[in-house]
């Protein structure tokens, strides 16, 4: 019985796929024959029996089987959408299937409808999930009564996303049904293509390139648009023919721009200056529509090359200088031409002027590389991998609107710099080129950001940098200055940070940024506040003045607002830092600048402005605590009676009232203030007399301070406002805003209260908990984070967000929960800031820490092995066979039991490891391309309710980790055992790898965009300091003067980020396919040899 059953459960199944491939087919007598072998009373049966009835016209029979289905549809629709959206999808398709069937039959009875729901099928499908299957079974419910010619635009967009998953034969099919061919015919062998269809043209050369016959793709689609060019007047008059022909002009610069090197012959030319003279721009045409109006005579059109002899430049950036005009160059003048049509045929396109402003940007960026300095050899690889010779060295925002054409955005590889052919052009004036390609690219800009619908951030971030660059030239400057007029002030929200550090700008420049700051507070004052507030307190005179000046301005206006955050800034910083820590940690510095260094100089620098703190005095109880030092018994007795009350106040175990006793108790006893005046006297002497013995006395004195001050420190559990910051005590019902919640599109939340206590974190930095209570009732927590400059992490968190977008607006990755986990960053100076709290998240190592205590397991236990198995690990050759046999003697499988221990159910359990997977394949990816480093079991943290990985302390970037002087890294990103155990059954082979190649791939794709906030990040005066760091360089930040070695640094990193994201991270001259690259990525995550050599504290044994 069972086999009999199993048979016919088979046969009904074959019969089912049967009916529906002649479904598709069309062959309406073959799918009778197997509707009539499937039971009736299944899904199946009943709903092939409907078409079949509708398709004879049947109505009757066709609406009764529509109920029957959906009947049988009920009970599991309702059972599966309360469990998950997701399982209930395939239910809710099917279900609106049966209303498309229904509303077919009444397009067959009701002609005058017939309109009406061809719309409505049309948005409706517009609001499926890009799946190919789901919209096949739509697309065929409408064949029913729609012809393939009125169905045309429905079925070439199923052609694209069929393109776009990589099923190249179903795409094949769809177009030949749609040009009446035979399916087994191959397309490039059509002679006369229907160019009276021009958006199936399109899609056939879309084809095309798609199947590698990219000069084919090319010429037909220039056949096309040559075609319709001379009938440019009359398609003016339809819009939808001018959207279309705008993206074929589009699809063509795009793709001569990618096209084979060896298909260009050269890559680029660079622009005669001779022929580009600022004369003769003047005398183009001032037209405001076409961009191309300024643009010299050879490049507008071939005919003119021929007869104007100059070179041009391509909007690829690789330039080369010619004399002589060649088929070549003529080919690199089009790229230019069709994004020029492009603009001209639909003037309110965003991507047509975004891929123009962008073509222009890169040309002014490189001929302002080679303007100044000659060509240099090519920069070394950051992070080289010799421990795996086997494979070597290690190493546009999409489309805002949707078109008619294209579900996803098409992916093109990279154009190849191996071939390049770079000559320094002999040009007398490089500027004058270099001024015209940087107007040209502001003027663009200007326009893509006024049609720019959401976030703005890389035309604004590229027109920053342009404006940065170039603003200093008269030109460029009055550009500039018409344009910004043009401009909604919302767009500079998303770059605050970025015009903060440049109010240091040359004259010009700083001119303009300083009115543009002036009207963004104007209407957004909240917005600038904490960040104005920060610069004036720089190091930087120059920045510290004309923020000074900007809120003044403010103060006439808002000068509540801004006293208001003045003083929570300036008192968030005395409770991140107190006396004790700042003595502490500068103690720590200046023992190591004499002792180690022998630096006696720097370590007078570095104690005078702390003495001169002392000199000041002291304005909190806190801080006059800290001139009064008590023995550690009378201090346990203190302590004790102030545990014995349920009250621990004070960091050094005294309460308020006590601590305030003592200091006014005239104690004879040594304070700190007389042991660093003394030992500070004994540093003067030693000034002039040059006496080693007084500075042996002095630092005899800091020592004793030294220990004492670590003392107190181990017993830093909670600070009480009270004690600390009175005024921030006082500080109620402001009208400052609380940090990191200003959105103007939203309401304004203030802040009501702090909290009196701050819990102090047992962790090296002590950061501080800090709750701030706010006018809508609720609780906004904060890490007030000291001894570290958070500013570094506001960059980061701007490119998380534009990858969430990036994630987002993919198919094939906003559905899985990719997006990155982002929280406020709010700096209050160079070494302090607010970070937003993370909930219900614990890092790995204190997960692991609290398994293995109850478990009873050491918790270094790896390293124990190690020590135990030889000695003097730091000095081995062959570390890896003691790494691997650590691993052997224990099972790492701690983080897997933590996911299962910690979840209630098997379903809750498989959910956080599916989230938790993929986090980590997202955040490996992401970490990957922006070099991102020191990825230790504390800088990781899981989210205790969804699984998903997140990320903290982003202070390494740009691979800085990979060439520090010791303990270089060696692996891409954090990929050990314990963490590989923790995924599926087949550990990186999964939803690890998948989801990497997805990320990977979204990325690559997306490689201008993230270049656009790269490229600010790594040129930020701010920020690019940090990479002199790895050669054990550390200029103070604020001071640091723009030189030729920080920006040699800044380009290396730039250039390898755009390996990366071409997959030649491993040799140059060679494009790896996404599943290569991650392939040997995890390779090289995961390889012994390279994790042995991490730092202890790295943990690679977990």
């Amino acid at each position: 019985e069972v086999g009999a059953t199993t048979n016919a459960t088979r046969r009904q199944n074959m019969a089912i796929t049967a009916a529906r491939g002649s479904w598709a087919i069309e062959d309406w007598e073959t799918m009778d024959y197997y509707v009539k072998q499937i039971n009736e009373n299944n899904q199946d049966g009943s709903f092939l029996r409907a078409v079949l009835a509708i398709r004879n016209e049947q109505y009757h029979d066709a609406m009764a089987y529509i109920e029957k289905v959906r009947d049988m549809c009920d009970t599991e629709l309702t059972a599966m959408a309360s469990e998950s959206y997701e399982r209930a999808y395939g239910a809710m398709t099917l279900v609106q299937q049966l209303t498309e069937l229904e509303e077919a039959i009444e397009y067959k009875m009701w002609p005058d409808r017939r309109i009406r729901i061809a719309v409505v099928w049309s948005r409706r499908l517009q609001g499926c999930r890009p799946n190919i299957e789901q919209w096949q079974r739509l697309l065929l419910v409408k064949s029913l009564v729609l012809s393939r010619n009125e169905m045309r635009p429905l079925w070439i967009k199923f052609s694209s996303l069929c393109r776009q998953y990589g099923k190249l034969s179903m795409s094949h099919r769809i177009l030949a049904d749609l040009l009446g061919i035979k399916r087994n015919e191959k397309l490039h062998e059509i002679k006369n293509l229907p160019m009276d269809k021009p958006s199936l043209v399109l899609a056939v050369c879309k084809q095309y390139w798609a199947e590698n016959l990219t000069e084919l793709a090319c010429n037909t689609l220039e056949r096309l648009t040559s075609q319709f060019e001379a009938k440019k007047t009359e398609i003016k008059k339809n819009s939808e023919m001018c959207r279309l022909m705008a993206k074929c002009c589009l699809k063509l610069g795009d793709w001569y721009d990618t096209l084979p090197e060896s298909t260009k012959d050269v890559q680029a030319v660079s622009v005669n200056v001779q022929q580009l003279s600022l004369a003769n721009i003047a005398q183009q045409s001032p037209d405001s529509s076409s961009i191309m109006s300024n643009v010299p005579p050879l490049l507008l059109t071939d005919e003119r090359a021929q007869i104007c002899p100059s070179p041009v430049f391509s909007p690829s950036s690789y330039m080369v200088q010619s004399l002589q005009p060649s088929p070549s160059q003529q080919t690199l003048t089009q790229t230019m031409k069709f994004y020029e049509n492009a603009t001209a045929y639909d003037p309110t396109w965003y991507k047509a002027w975004h891929k123009l402003a962008s073509a222009y940007f890169n040309a002014a960026m490189y001929q302002t590389q080679n303007s100044f300095s000659p060509a240099p050899p090519p920069p070394p690889f950051i992070g080289a991998m010799p421990s795996f010779p086997s494979y070597g060295p290690f190493g546009s925002i999409m489309d805002r609107e949707t078109s008619s054409d294209i579900l996803l955005p098409e992916l093109h590889p990279p154009p190849s710099p191996s071939s390049s052919v770079i000559v320094n052009p002999p040009s007398p004036a490089p500027n004058q080129a270099m001024i015209f390609l940087a107007k040209q690219a502001v003027s663009s800009f200007i326009k893509a950001i006024t049609l720019a619908e959401g976030s703005r951030l890389e035309d604004t971030l590229r027109f920053l940098t342009l404006w940065f660059k170039h603003g200093d030239q008269v030109e460029v400057f009055e550009t500039i200055q018409e344009s910004l007029k043009l401009l909604p002030v919302e767009m500079w929200l998303e770059v605050i940070p970025q015009l903060m550090a440049r109010l240091d700008s040359k004259q010009n420049v700083a001119q303009l940024i300083k009115q543009v700051v002036i009207d963004l507070s104007k209407v957004h004052p909240q917005s600038l506040v904490y960040a104005l507030t920060v610069a004036a307190k720089s190091a930087n005179s120059l920045r510290s003045t004309v923020a000074t000046e900007i809120l003044t301005i403010m103060s006439d206006s808002q000068p509540t607002l801004v006293e208001q955050a003045k003083l929570v800034s300036d008192e968030l910083i005395r409770c991140a830092i107190l006396w004790h820590e700042q003595w502490h940690e500068a103690l720590d510095d200046a023992s190591r600048l004499y002792f180690q260094d022998k630096n006696v100089k720097a370590m007078f620098e570095l104690l005078d402005p702390l003495h001169d703190m002392i000199d000041r005095g002291a304005t909190t109880l806190k801080e006059q605590s800290f001139k009064q030092v008590i023995t550690i018994s009378e201090q346990n007795q203190i302590f004790a009676k102030s545990k014995n009350n349920g009250a621990l106040e004070s960091v050094i175990g005294l309460s308020p009232e006590e601590d305030e006793k003592i200091f006014h108790s005239g104690n004879s006893r040594m304070t700190y203030e007389n042991e660093l005046k003394e030992a500070w006297n004994a540093c003067r002497c030693y000034l002039r007399s040059q006496n080693a013995k007084e500075l042996n006395q002095a630092w005899d004195l800091y020592y004793m301070v030294f220990r004492k001050i670590s003392t107190q420190l181990r017993q830093l559990t909670s600070l009480d406002l009270n004690y600390v910051s009175p005024r921030l005590v006082k500080a109620r019902d402001l009208e400052l805003a609380v940090p990191g919640t200003y959105d103007p599109s939203a309401p304004l939340v203030t802040i009501s209260s702090i909290n009196n206590t701050l819990q102090v974190i047992n962790s090296k930095q002590r950061p501080r908990k800090v709750v701030m209570k706010g006018s809508d009732g609720k609780d906004y927590i904060f890490l007030l984070k000291g001894h570290e400059d958070p500013r570094q992490d506001e960059r980061v968190m701007q490119l998380f967000g534009l990858v969430n977008t990036l994630l987002l607006h993919q198919g094939d990755t906003s559905r899985r929960n990719l997006t990155i986990q982002r929280y406020s960053i709010i700096a209050l100076n160079q070494n302090s800031g607010l970070i937003g709290w993370v909930p219900n998240c614990d890092t790995l190592h204190s997960l692991i820490r609290d398994y293995r205590e109850k478990k009873g397991i050491l918790l270094s236990m790896e390293h124990k092995i190690m020590q135990n198995f030889a000695h003097d690990l730091d000095q081995m050759t062959l570390l890896q066979k003691v790494f691997q046999h650590a691993l052997e003697m224990t099972s790492g499988n701690d983080l897997q039991q933590i996911l299962w221990l910690k979840s209630p159910n098997s379903e809750i359990w498989f959910d956080r490891r599916t989230n938790y997977t993929r986090s980590m394949a997202c955040m490996s990816m992401v970490g990957y391309i922006l070099g991102l480093g020191d990825r230790h079991p504390s800088n990781l943290m899981l989210d205790r309710v969804s699984g998903k990985i997140v990320h903290i302390d982003f202070g390494d970037c740009f691979e800085v980790a990979m060439t520090r002087e010791k303990f270089p890294e060696k692996i891409p990103f954090r990929l050990t055992r314990m963490l590989i155990q923790a995924m599926e059954a087949t550990g990186i082979e999964g939803n690890y790898r998948i989801t990497c190649e997805r990320v990977l791939r979204v990325l690559r794709s997306n490689k201008e965009s993230l270049l656009a906030v790269l490229e600010a990040f790594v040129y930020d005066p701010l920020i690019n300091w940090r990479l002199m760091e790895a050669g054990g360089k550390r200029p103070p930040p604020e001071t640091l003067q723009k030189d030729g070695q920080t920006d040699s640094k800044a380009e290396s990193s730039l250039k390898r980020i755009k390996q990366k994201l071409s997959g030649r991270d491993f040799n140059p001259s060679v494009e790896f396919s996404v599943p290569e690259q991650v392939g040997r990525l995890i390779d090289q995550a995961i390889l012994a040899e390279n994790l042995c050599q991490c730092y202890i504290g790295w943990c690679p044994f977990w």
